[in-house]
């Protein structure tokens, strides 16, 4: 059931068959509540047995056998917590819920800090004894060279605890801002042509596509002006997560806050440096494009509110949820039956909590859940294509968890978010490249080529602005330059000039459109954006044929799940990520598909 246009609802107000039903999981927050403590016991008393020294391959074994399952309930716990939360942050019951897993996570972490530093210090000999002798040991083994792997930035047994204890501390920030951002934050009302609607984060898209100037800026200076009231608390907000990056990277001997995300998945540094490199020296293509749209909206320079609307006046989009997944499902088809069945029925039945209501995270998100199903958050909207492009990214972000708890122990089921957005950028392609083949409608075709060029505008244009000002931030403060809330916003300026050209004239809060973005509290992550949507074009492009090959090495992605590091997986897969022409090749496409859309843009004049 599709909620009433333009009037955000409670959660206690959303049809059940639209949302998660969590119950899946524990009955009540009681039963949570239980199941808590009751691990929380568990984890210390097992803990105990084998804190002291692990003597033999069999103790070892037993070790991660009984790590692995406190770990297991301890993810089930807090899926649970968190899905609650994401949906209705106003609930005092799911924030509550939240702290006692925070607390939880901390006891556990500390009760167990002896596990790396005892794994450690077995001589690397020894550990060779230990898989000769004992078979069992093997669905260990990945972790096992990984932890060894860290073992120059792992502290010991007294540093581990201390680290642990500190573990609860560490996502202040990120909370802070969320807890300022999706429940104190309120931006008004609008009148629109449907009627006076609320302004959210969740809609802000939706404001900035309608044909009115007028309303899309002033619902664009309306939502930054929120922020402009807070500034000073989010600018300090922000510096203490990177502050929070800088401390964790010193104590644990990495040479930079960078370093220490990427070494982990055995990411070279330069994967990052050639990104933005690569994307920097071809922004010409992107001010070409521009150009393009400045002259077909017939304004002498394009503003901020003016990057979102849609040259091309197609017909009112309106796709209803069950179609939308039709659509998904359809653009798939060569993955084959099975694949479509599950994914068909799990955005079907229960993996999706569908549209938005007061107090919901905004964007859209999976979580995985190695006991449970996928978990997928939406704020559908029928109305706005970009909603269902987000369905089948976060569908096949759903697929490729599915796949990898079947194909992997627990140990090794988490994979990488380099292919997690790879995978989730070929199924947006394969979207796009079904609609616009399937497409008759002179006009409608170019709607769509102007969506598959503005879907590419976002991932390898602003994401890759996005990583160039984070990186900035964290080198200023690791090489002692702190920045100011004025400093960082001149910083964020020249970048808007410098990635977006001479025909776009930002407005005076526009450089405050980094204290919206919530990926900054994980460092460096959005750099996996523009990553994973280059190396998507290899993989798409033979999916679209029909490649058998490329069919079944796309599927041992999916299955492979966190069995081997990222750049190797995804090279194995042909998606080449460490190589300049890698990116060479996107902005060639790009390229490509904005003379598509221009040709489609001719067609249609000569038509009206």
């Amino acid at each position: 059931m599709k909620p009433e246009a333009g009037k955000p609802k409670r959660r206690r107000d959303i049809p059940t068959s639209d949302k998660w039903d969590t119950t899946r999981l524990y009955a009540s927050h009681d039963s949570w509540l239980g199941h808590a403590n009751r691990l929380r016991q568990s984890s210390e008393a097992t803990a105990q047995l084998f804190a002291d020294t692990i003597p033999t391959a069999d103790t070892l074994v037993s070790a991660l056998d009984a790590y692995d399952h406190i770990m297991m309930e301890a993810e089930k716990l807090r899926h649970y917590a968190f899905l609650n939360l994401t949906v209705d942050a106003l609930d005092h019951t799911n924030r509550r819920q939240q702290e006692l897993m925070l607390q939880l996570d901390a006891a556990i972490e500390e009760a167990w800090s002896f596990l790396t530093p005892s794994i450690l210090a077995i001589p690397e000999e020894t550990l060779r004894h230990y898989y000769r002798d004992s078979p069992r040991l093997q669905p260990h083994s990945v972790r096992l060279e990984r932890i060894r792997r860290l073992g120059p930035h792992t502290l010991d047994r007294t540093g581990q605890h201390l680290m642990a204890t500190y573990g609860a501390l560490a996502d202040a920030s990120h909370r802070a801002f969320s807890a300022l951002v999706q429940t104190d934050m309120v931006f008004g009302k609008l009148e629109t042509p449907v009627g006076s609607k609320a302004l959210e984060r969740s809609n802000l898209s939706w404001f900035l596509r309608q044909p009115d100037r007028t309303l899309r800026a002033a619902a664009y200076q309306r939502y930054l002006g929120a922020f402009d009231a807070h500034k000073h608390t989010l600018a300090t907000i922000y510096r203490g997560s990177i502050h929070q990056d800088i401390y964790q990277s010193k104590i644990h001997h990495y040479t930079s806050s960078r370093d220490m995300v990427l070494y982990p998945d055995a990411v070279d540094e330069s994967v990052h440096s050639t990104l933005i490199e690569s994307i920097r020296k071809r922004l010409p293509t992107f001010h070409a494009y521009f150009a393009l749209k400045r002259q077909a909206l017939g304004l002498d320079r394009l503003k901020p509110y003016d990057l979102f609307v849609p040259i091309v006046k197609a017909s009112p989009v309106h796709i209803p949820y069950d179609e939308a997944v039709g659509l998904v499902c359809a653009s798939v088809s060569m993955l084959g039956r099975d694949f479509c069945d599950t994914l068909e029925q799990g955005l079907l039945d229960g993996w999706v909590d569908r549209y938005g209501n007061v107090g919901k995270h905004s964007g859209a998100f999976t979580a995985s859940c190695y006991l449970s199903d996928p978990a997928v958050l939406l704020n559908y909207k029928e109305d706005v294509l970009q909603s269902l492009f987000t369905m089948a990214h976060e569908g096949a972000h759903a697929m490729h968890t599915w796949y990898s708890i079947r194909h992997n122990p627990f140990s090794r089921y988490a994979y990488s978010i380099l292919e997690a957005e790879t995978v989730a950028n070929v199924h947006e392609r394969l979207l796009a490249s079904y609609l616009i083949d399937r497409e008759t409608d002179v006009q409608r075709k170019a709607f769509l080529l102007e969506q598959q060029v503005e879907g590419m505008l976002a991932k390898l244009l602003r994401q890759t602005m996005l990583a160039d000002f984070e990186h900035q931030m964290h080198c200023g403060e690791e090489e002692g330059r702190p920045f100011t809330l004025e400093t960082m916003r001149s910083v964020y300026r020249d970048l808007l000039v410098h990635y977006y050209g001479p025909d776009v004239d930002f407005d005076p809060l526009s450089d405050l459109e980094f204290l919206t973005i919530g990926h900054f509290y994980q460092a460096y992550y959005v750099y996996t954006y523009p990553v994973g949507a280059a190396a998507s074009l290899v993989l798409a492009d033979k999916l679209v044929a029909h490649d058998p090959e490329a069919i079944e090495s796309y599927l041992a992605l999916l299955k492979r799940g966190g069995s081997r590091y990222p750049v190797d997986s995804l090279a194995a897969a042909g998606c080449p990520i460490g190589s300049s022409g890698t990116y060479e090749k996107a902005m060639d496409e790009f390229a490509q598909a904005v003379t598509a859309f221009a040709r489609a843009l001719e067609n249609v004049s000569s038509r009206t």
